[in-house]
C-alpha cells in the first residue's frame, strides 16, 4: 500500500505547483485568491495525512515482527 500513497504525494505536489500559477500575487489577499490557496492547504493536508499513514503502517508492521 505505500506505493499507491506515494503517487498520491506526488500529484499532490504537481497540484500544488500548478495551483502556484493561479495565485494574482500583484493581488495577494484578494477573494479571487482564495480558492488557490485553499487548493493548495488541501493539497498540503493530503501529503502530510499520506506521510503520516505510511508511518503508521511501517510501526505497525516493525510491531507485528517482534
Amino acid at each position: 500500500m505505500k506505493k499507491p500513497r506515494l503517487i498520491i504525494i506526488g500529484i499532490s505536489a504537481a497540484l500544488i505547483i500548478a495551483g502556484l500559477f493561479f495565485i494574482d500575487y500583484r493581488h495577494l489577499f484578494s477573494r479571487s485568491n482564495l480558492a488557490a490557496f485553499l487548493g493548495i492547504l488541501a493539497m498540503v493536508f493530503n501529503i502530510v495525512s499520506m506521510i503520516l499513514s505510511n508511518r503508521h503502517e511501517a510501526k505497525k508492521v516493525l510491531k507485528n515482527r517482534s
